[in-house]
């Protein structure tokens, strides 16, 4: 696994864009999940913080990303390597 960091304000992933193959576990810090829809209709964004994990659902569903994930607070986490996710390894 890599050790990421992303600085506050921060970009980390993008609503609508290509599905990188990567996703992020939290490990210190906080992120603003967003979609636009939820701010067309008022609704507020979510926070995620140490444990969760940003970035699967893209991976796991092979989509575009389906939320915009900022930095509210520095972020510290880890990526793990696609070869890492492998089910063929008991």
């Amino acid at each position: 696994m890599n050790i990421v960091t992303f600085s506050k304000n921060s970009c980390i992933m993008v609503e609508g864009r290509e599905n990188t193959g990567r996703f992020y576990i939290i490990q210190k810090g906080k992120v603003r999940i967003s979609r636009e829809a939820d701010e067309l209709t008022g609704l507020e964004s979510n926070v995620a913080g140490p444990g969760d994990i940003l970035g699967e659902m893209s991976l796991l569903e092979n989509k575009p990303r389906a939320a915009t994930a900022g930095g509210l607070r520095g972020l510290y986490g880890l990526r793990p390597q696609p070869e890492q996710l492998r089910a063929d390894d008991p």
